[in-house]
């Protein structure tokens, strides 16, 4: 499961005892836990009683995607697994100029 940070604050603290105290910063930086999120490929006479699994338990959140929706986030896996290999210098990439110019 992943994480990111959702705010950063700095808070000041001043001590009402003691007036010559000075104040005391403090870093204070919320989490917000971000759900982890599955695509799964079910055969379809097994869908129902999937998804009816799924809703019995109270922390999963289920609903079905169009296959259309499911190839776009594929898709977009897939371009940005091959941006990872341009960035790691295992994929030559090529100018957009010369991509625009084959179509």
């Amino acid at each position: 499961m992943t994480s990111s940070i959702s705010r950063l604050g700095t808070y000041s603290c001043y001590n009402y005892n003691n007036p010559n105290s000075y104040f005391l910063s403090i870093l204070v930086i919320f989490v917000k836990k971000i759900p982890m999120k599955v695509l799964l490929e079910i055969p379809d006479n097994k869908a129902a009683f999937f998804m009816e699994l799924l809703k019995s338990f109270s922390f999963v959140k289920a609903k079905p995607i169009s296959p259309e929706k499911a190839q776009l986030l594929l898709e977009l896996k897939e371009a940005v697994e091959n941006l990872n290999l341009v960035k790691e210098g295992k994929f030559k990439a090529r100018p957009a100029k010369e991509l625009l110019h084959e179509l």
